[in-house]
């Protein structure tokens, strides 16, 4: 050791690649550059609640909540633009739908009412029809179903029992009755019918 080196501490150093490390540099360093930035996010955040509760001094936070709402519910007040544009979209909402639900239920009951209706009117119609119906079908067999009767014309018809309450007798047989011949019963068979000519007529 050199003479001008006594009394004097020297401070090892550490090499590192083709340098050397500054004696100020390492651990010491980055934990002092934490800190700084603790310190730093200490004072942010404590300066924020000091500011609000600086604004906050005296119930202005709430004061200003109070207002906000205060104004709402006047600019939505009955009688206001705000409420009659809301009232108007309920109303037009509502209406829509109650005539939606009235046309179902109205739809519903017109239903039923006009099959009643329509059930009685074709009901009527229908017992008139079959009563018009089974008084032709009594009539034509109780008429032998011969269908080419002639208006005003007489006829000598055979009959015999139906064995129906409706309908009890029926035509099984008949014949046109003609100008110049005469009818009578067979004297054989008394259930026919024997014709003959009938004479000239005689001036007197």
């Amino acid at each position: 050791m050199d003479e001008s080196d006594a009394g004097t501490t020297k401070i090892p150093t550490t090499a590192t690649g083709g340098g050397q490390q500054s004696p100020m540099q390492g651990p010491s360093t980055a934990m002092l550059a934490l800190g700084a930035v603790l310190l730093a996010l200490a004072v942010g955040v404590g300066g924020y609640f000091i500011g609000h509760s600086a604004a906050d001094a005296g119930g202005a936070s709430d004061r200003g909540v109070a207002t906000g709402q205060e104004e709402i519910r006047a600019e939505y007040a009955k009688g206001t633009p705000g409420y009659k544009a809301i009232y108007d979209d309920g109303y037009s909402a509502g209406e829509s739908h109650g005539r939606t639900i009235g046309f179902a239920a109205g739809k519903k009951e017109g239903t039923k009412q006009g099959s009643a209706a329509g059930e009685k009117v074709g009901f009527e119609a229908g017992t008139k029809e079959g009563h018009v119906t089974g008084t032709k079908a009594g009539a034509s067999e109780a008429l032998g179903n011969f269908t080419d009767w002639e208006d005003g014309a007489l006829y000598i018809v055979k009959t015999v029992d139906n064995n129906q309450a409706e309908v009890p007798t029926i035509i099984t047989q008949r014949r046109l009755m003609e100008l110049g011949t005469l009818y009578e019963l067979c004297p054989k068979s008394p259930q026919e019918i024997c014709t003959s000519p009938a004479p000239p007529k005689t001036g007197g």
